[in-house]
Parts: structure tokens; C-alpha cells; sequence
């Protein structure tokens, strides 16, 4: 559950993904400064398959890796 709160507070627009410019919105609005360099790596390590847009699962997978 806890995950998928997550994946709400991010997708802003409610379309079921997590556009570049609402991962940074969210990152900005937490306090967090990022270059468009550690943006951009970031997106890609949470956007494995390269659609452009992070998916549920995608985001899942990904904090069940830096879990571990």
C-alpha cells in the first residue's frame, strides 16, 4: 500500500504514469535540488524499459531493489 500512496503522490495527473516533469515537481517540492544530469538518471533508473513514463510496476521494482 504503501507504494502505491507513493505512486499517487507522483502522478499528479492521475494517468496511471509518472511523466520526467512530475518526478521533478515532486523532487522540488520536497526540498530537493537536482541537476537535470541527476534528474535525468534518476528517470532512467526507474524507467527501465525507456517507454518515457514510469508505470506502477516499474516503481515497485525498483524500491523492492534498493531494498535489498
Amino acid at each position: 500500500a504503501r507504494v502505491l500512496d507513493l505512486f499517487r503522490a507522483l502522478d499528479r495527473n492521475e494517468d496511471g504514469l509518472v511523466s520526467r516533469g512530475e518526478l521533478r515537481s515532486k523532487l522540488m517540492g520536497l526540498g530537493l535540488q537536482v541537476s537535470p544530469h541527476e534528474l535525468n538518471e534518476l528517470f532512467y533508473a526507474l524507467d527501465p524499459d525507456g517507454s518515457g513514463a514510469i508505470d506502477y510496476e516499474e516503481l515497485r521494482r525498483a524500491l523492492l531493489e534498493a531494498g535489498r
